[in-house]
């Protein structure tokens, strides 16, 4: 039985190092721009999309309505190279709208569980 865990935890170390092999290969601005085409499809808006040296991303946009935002925080999370997308701000417009920001972090993570 501890075999057979070592080799899980083998295999999604090395599905983890794959992962950031694949992502180390593509420019960020292919990153940035899958995330912009997902927030057209939701019919949001991008006000800025940002990703820093550590490899935080932060997206602020606005939408008209709250599913959308989080429809879409739920379609980041299916994008392979972004990790726990988290909306961590929504406002209330004049217009009805909403503005808001997403944070997430680019690129593998370790997907080794704990248990």
């Amino acid at each position: 039985m501890q075999e057979l865990l070592e080799e899980t935890a083998l295999l999604k170390i090395r599905s983890g190092l794959e992962k950031e092999l694949e992502l180390a290969s593509k420019p960020i601005h292919e990153y940035l721009l899958a995330v912009k085409e997902k927030a057209y499809r939701h019919q949001i808006e991008a006000d800025s999309i940002t990703v820093d040296n550590t490899g935080n991303l932060s997206f602020k946009g606005r939408s008209g309505n709250i599913t959308a935002i989080a429809s879409y925080n739920q379609d980041l999370e299916n994008l392979p190279f972004i990790s726990h997308p988290e909306v961590i701000s929504v406002n209330l417009i004049h217009d009805g709208g909403y503005n808001f920001e997403i944070i997430s972090s680019v690129g593998g993570e370790d997907e080794v569980d704990s248990e």
